[in-house]
């Protein structure tokens, strides 16, 4: 992106729709701005500052938004597939509806946002704070939420199939009414979880 063009968007605060895909929008400065509609697609936005920033309905699909700061952003419906938010602030955003496929969340800080009927399908949370998130009715199957801590997290009417809960952290997890496998649904139970699921 050109000096000027992020000059202007900084100038206006407002960038729906517009086009921003494989640009270098690395340690931007976004804060507030009105993204909706964007297409961030392949975007590099390693370290940018996306703090209560607006991109709802926007594609970030193989974004790279390593260490990245999105705290009380609004993402609601956006495509994130394959995204890269390794070590990324998304603490207390609104995620509602959006697409996580194979999106990559290593290490990142999603406490208390809500990812709420979101396709985390093929997602990665290893090692993700995810203390009393949101997940109500989201497609978890095939996430891996290796060593991630899910403390008061809601995944009630999750589809859980296939998931990795090694060495998580899940005190106060609500699993109601989440379609699980036997195996996970006895892992829990050792636990003494006492989940609650529905069988395929």
């Amino acid at each position: 992106m050109s000096k000027e063009r992020l000059q202007h968007l900084k100038r206006t605060r407002q960038g729906q729709g517009c086009d921003f895909s494989n640009q270098d929008l690395s340690e931007s400065n976004l804060v507030g701005m009105n993204l909706s509609h964007a297409n961030l697609s392949g975007a590099d936005l390693t370290e940018a500052d996306l703090n209560e920033t607006i991109l709802n309905q926007a594609s970030l699909r193989l974004a790279n938004l390593r260490h990245a700061y999105l705290f009380h952003a609004r993402l609601v419906g956006a495509n994130l597939d394959g995204a890269d938010f390794t070590e990324a602030d998304i603490s207390n955003s609104d995620l509602h509806q959006a697409s996580l496929i194979e999106a990559d969340f290593q290490r990142a800080d999603l406490s208390e946002s809500d990812l709420s009927e979101t396709n985390c399908n093929s997602a990665n949370f290893t090692g993700a704070d995810l203390r009393w998130t949101d997940f109500y009715q989201a497609d978890l199957s095939n996430a891996n939420f290796a060593g991630a801590d899910l403390t008061g997290a809601d995944l009630s009417g999750t589809n859980l199939m296939g998931v990795n809960f090694n060495n998580a952290i899940l005190k106060r997890v609500d699993f109601s009414q989440a379609m699980m496998s036997p195996e996970l649904q006895a892992f829990l139970n050792s636990k003494n979880l006492n989940a609650e699921s529905n069988e395929p």
